[in-house]
């Protein structure tokens, strides 16, 4: 027999564990999410704005040499400027699925266990 004190504890670490499981599955997705939209998918460099090549022509792809100048103001990327912003992009959605992933599994085997225990007492 536990006590009802100790059933409340309970009943609140649990509370605190899902929050915090919570927290992750929320947390991943915004990076998850944020990282696409800065373009961490791209197999090649790809650039947000105007792309302009040595000579001030306009290329689809960013190279070696061009300029990026992204949306909104006169600052731009260079080639390595840019793939360096979208390895960074591509490791916030490896880190954003990952703590996406956790969440969702502990959640699970939080209802899981919750299930089981539930139908432990019935019998």
């Amino acid at each position: 027999m536990t006590s009802k004190g100790a059933r409340r504890r309970a009943a609140w670490a649990r509370t605190g564990v899902l929050l915090g499981l919570w927290v992750l599955v929320m947390w991943g997705s915004f990076l998850a999410l944020r990282g696409i939209g800065e373009g961490g998918l791209a197999d090649h460099v790809v650039c947000p704005g105007t792309n302009l090549g040595p000579e001030g022509e306009e290329n689809p792809r960013v190279r070696p040499g061009d300029r990026c100048y992204l949306p909104g103001g006169n600052k731009y990327r260079g080639y390595n400027e840019q793939w360096a912003f979208q390895r960074k992009a591509h490791d916030k959605i490896v880190i954003g699925v990952r703590l996406l992933g956790g969440g969702a599994l502990g959640i699970g085997v939080l209802v899981v266990q919750r299930r089981l225990a539930a139908r432990w007492k019935a019998h």
